[in-house]
């Protein structure tokens, strides 16, 4: 399977624009990007959820169809070529959220740095998996026997209906 050196580069292109976009300032998707997220999103799918978000709005803006796996592959190339260190440093001096960050929402700026680091957890969340591991019990969780006391069981009080072979 051979490609075409033209199409890949338009490919290139297009993706450069995408990665170039001003995601950080542009109200409207940010607005659909939390409204897509919700109020407490999960880590892992942050990312991801964000990405297929800037390539479905760029798509839509634009009316090019965007892959998303190969925007995340471009992605990726561009990593490999580039060390995030020398990403993050261009980001940083090209983002708003070096002059105000109360005004600007954090985008794909603030997810693009700390997307290769592992998710830090809030102390309550990391001292729970920290009972959890050590078989500690848990604070506010009760510990509920197997067995029934026959004593507290419930009655039926309504009379059984009758199956539908029993007529």
């Amino acid at each position: 399977m051979s490609t075409d050196p033209h199409i890949i580069s338009e490919a290139n292109n297009m993706y450069r624009q995408l990665d170039e976009y001003p995601w950080d300032e542009d109200k409207e998707f940010q607005g659909g990007l939390s409204a897509i997220l919700g109020p407490n999103p999960i880590p892992s799918q942050i990312f991801d959820l964000t990405l297929r978000a800037q390539c479905f709005y760029f798509s839509r803006k634009t009316t090019i169809p965007i892959s998303f796996e190969g925007y995340k592959s471009y992605l990726l190339q561009k990593e490999i070529r580039h060390p995030v260190s020398e990403i993050t440093e261009e980001r940083s001096s090209k983002s708003p959220l070096n002059q105000n960050s109360a005004d600007v929402q954090p985008g794909l700026f603030s997810l693009r740095t700390t997307s290769n680091r592992s998710a830090p957890y809030p102390p309550s969340f990391a001292h729970i998996i920290e009972l959890i591991t050590s078989n500690a019990p848990i604070p506010g969780i009760y510990d509920i026997p197997p067995t029934i006391v026959p004593e507290q069981a419930s009655v039926a009080t309504a009379p059984k209906r009758k199956k539908p072979w029993d007529k």
